[in-house]
């Protein structure tokens, strides 16, 4: 299953209202509902009431809804469709003893449509979404390219490497990466910008430093950072995002 669902936050109102915080509304679902035609067109481009006429499958979807309505009002036995619906006959109202009559006046007949396990999915691989939402300037990882299981963080001298994050916005006047490696005693920091060879708003993939591949750098710490230029005709308003790396000589194995 496969689908996105986008929805807008709204303020709750009413009398739930003194409690705060917001509710979602629906903005995938927007327009008129999808009538039973609709539905019988959708069955069948998945496959199903091939060989059938719409008008007789819709006729046999409705019949069968009926006759379930009407089964239960004859004689108040549940009607139920597999594993997805039943329907059953509900007395509604406060009797007053165990002889007490049914009164109209007091009491009411109601059919009650419950959902069976097949109108409660897993929902896995549909993925909801709020439309107003504002991703995060964010660097999530950075792996050495091409290196098997590599782990974040954790860099090889002289090999290209990826990182991975959101709102990167390479098109931004200001963008750039830079590195940095804190030497013993914390006393020389040594820092270079990685040549960079690819970027999307998600991905920056960069060469290693000419600057940062001597070997006496492997084993210490450091960090790579991300940084773009907030407002685009203010030099100054330079946002920087960082995550911390070790550097190795060798791949991890």
């Amino acid at each position: 299953m496969n689908g996105k669902i986008e929805f807008e936050l709204k303020p709750v109102s009413g009398v739930a209202a003194g409690g705060g915080g917001y509710r979602a509304i629906l903005t995938t679902a927007k327009g008129e509902s999808v009538d039973i035609d609709g539905v019988i067109t959708e069955a069948r481009a998945h496959g199903y009431l091939m060989g059938i006429k719409d008008e007789a499958a819709k006729s046999v979807v409705l019949g069968v809804l009926d006759s379930m309505i009407a089964g239960v009002m004859r004689d108040g036995r549940t009607r139920r469709i597999g594993d997805y619906l039943s329907v059953s006959l509900k007395i509604r109202g406060r009797f007053s003893d165990k002889q007490d009559e049914f009164d109209p006046a007091r009491h009411k007949l109601a059919l009650s449509l419950k959902q069976l396990k097949g109108f409660r999915p897993s929902f896995k691989g549909v993925e909801a979404t709020n439309v107003n939402h504002k991703r995060q300037f964010r660097v999530y990882s950075a792996r050495t390219e091409g290196v098997a299981d590599a782990h974040s963080g954790r860099l090889v001298i002289g090999r290209d490497f990826v990182l991975k994050g959101a709102e990167f916005h390479p098109e931004r006047e200001g963008f750039g990466v830079a590195m940095h490696i804190v030497m013993p005693g914390g006393k020389e920091n040594v820092g270079a910008n990685p040549p960079v060879l690819a970027a999307s708003d998600g991905e920056i993939r960069c060469a290693w430093p000419e600057e940062l591949s001597d070997m006496r750098f492997a084993g210490y710490r450091g960090e790579v950072a991300v940084y773009r230029r907030e407002q685009p005709d203010d030099p100054n308003s330079n946002d920087r995002r960082f995550i911390r790396i070790v550097v190795v000589q060798e791949p991890a194995t």
